[in-house]
């Protein structure tokens, strides 16, 4: 081969490269079926993912997001929002909870005193008071027989609930009530709660959005002596992710049609007026 010249040689190098070629086209080819495969199996995986979202994957995505928050924390405070917080200290000092309702309206006048512009109540008072010296009387009465009376007490201190609802009449406070989203058996005895008056703005064919908030099915609600003092109401609900961890909330939900805020977007509607 070696003694190969001319148009023999020539022939000899053009067989060879066509072999070359053949060979890189065979193996382009097999390539080109391994990255098709390849492909084709990753987006077959990922579209499974995505509608089965295996619950171990949804918690990973949520550490991921706990981390990047954790270092995205700068530490900065503000002295725009205050918490007010019956903890343990406060019920060594003053006793068990529930406090009678008197010391809570004591505690919703210093607060508005100070200069609060809006004070949001994470508490649900739908029970009378059960310290209330006019409940105590009745309860002794029923139960025991006994006919107590209190000596030198003003009649406006009888009823904690009238007084404490006196105060609420007298400051920017927001009550709470609590909304039920799986009874099927209303008990039918709640209060009055006012609802939000939002303008909604809709793109053609969407529905009211009413239609796309959790539904309520009945409302755990203040007692109509509250709310008939207190000019505004958010509801307490919050939803938790999988791990029960609190990271969003909700801040509409809807009943019959109407809108209701949480009970923050009450408190801040109160506060700018």
């Amino acid at each position: 081969a070696n003694g190969l010249k001319g148009p023999a040689a020539k022939k000899g190098q053009t067989v060879t490269s066509n072999r070359l070629v053949k060979r890189l086209k065979a193996l382009l080819t097999k390539i080109s079926g391994l990255v098709f495969a390849t492909g084709l199996l990753i987006t077959l995986l990922v579209a499974v993912v995505y509608v089965f979202k295996p619950a171990y994957l949804h918690l990973l995505e949520l550490r991921l997001y706990d981390a990047v928050f954790q270092r995205s924390y700068t530490g900065a405070q503000t002295q725009a929002v205050a918490i007010v917080d019956i903890d343990d200290t406060s019920l060594k000092k003053f006793g068990q909870w529930p406090w009678p309702r008197y010391r809570v309206a004591l505690l919703l006048q210093k607060i508005n005193m100070a200069g609060a512009r809006a004070v949001g109540l994470d508490i649900l008072f739908a029970e009378p008071d059960g310290t209330s010296p006019r409940v105590m009387k009745q309860a002794l009465k029923r139960d025991l027989k006994i006919d107590i009376q209190f000596s030198g007490m003003p009649e406006a201190l009888e009823d904690n609930d009238r007084l404490l609802a006196n105060i609420l009449d007298q400051g920017p406070y927001v009550l709470g009530f609590s909304g039920n989203f799986i009874s099927d058996n209303p008990s039918g005895a709640e209060a009055e709660i006012p609802e939000l008056k939002a303008l909604q703005v809709r793109e053609s064919g969407a529905l009211p959005a009413a239609q796309y908030l959790f539904q309520a099915r009945e409302f755990i609600t203040p007692l109509p002596i509250f709310l008939e003092k207190g000019p505004r109401a958010g509801f307490l609900n919050t939803i938790t992710d999988r791990d029960g961890v609190l990271r969003r909330t909700p801040l509409f939900i809807a009943k019959e049609g109407k809108l209701y805020p949480q009970l923050s977007l009450a408190a801040l509607m109160t506060a700018m007026g």
